[in-house]
């Protein structure tokens, strides 16, 4: 993380990725996993995923339906 390059990734990673997680806390209001174990946690965060990416689709599918 001293040198210039892994500077370079963690600047990037800070605008990719945890730009995503604050969004799935504050915007979907996910905080906590209802669910207990390791298995069941992973589908619960799968269902997270999921659900944002579908949230995220569909309101780009309706902005380009208004533009055409």
């Amino acid at each position: 993380m001293e040198s210039e390059e892994g500077q370079a990734r963690y600047r990037q990673r800070q605008t990719d990725i945890e730009s995503v997680f604050g969004q799935i806390k504050q915007n979907r209001g996910f905080r906590r996993f209802v669910l207990r174990g390791l298995q069941k946690v992973s589908i619960e965060w799968g269902l997270v995923c999921a659900a944002h990416n579908l949230l995220k689709k569909a309101a780009r599918d309706k902005q380009l339906s208004l533009v055409a």
